[in-house]
């Protein structure tokens, strides 16, 4: 995929600024699972775009969401990056904060 057709579809999958908020609040808790820079950068991306309304949520989907060019780094993290997802799952918040789920029930997704 050429780098202007990833760029339209990251655009016409991306998340509101509202939505932008809760995966900050939720990588300010778990960056710290992830001792290198490039896979905290992808978990980012991957939540990213798990929020997104896409139809399918598969690693080609996702990788397209977060405007890669390819789906090896999403592939990359689930199958080879070593993280403890317990621990990711205790630091994640159960429920965002109030005003974060607030922000995302008002904000529409762009279209």
């Amino acid at each position: 995929m050429d780098k202007p057709t990833s760029k339209m579809v990251a655009d016409a999958h991306s998340v509101g600024p509202a939505a932008s908020r809760v995966v900050d609040e939720v990588m300010a808790r778990i960056a710290v699972r992830f001792t290198r820079v490039e896979p905290r950068l992808a978990v980012r991306d991957f939540v990213r775009s798990l929020m997104a309304a896409v139809d399918r949520k598969n690693c080609w989907q996702l990788a397209e969401g977060a405007g890669h060019e390819r789906f090896s780094r999403m592939q990359r993290l689930l199958r080879e990056t070593v993280w403890d997802a317990e621990a990711v799952v205790q630091d994640a918040p159960q429920r965002p904060s109030r005003c974060a789920r607030s922000a995302v029930a008002a904000d529409p997704r762009p279209s």
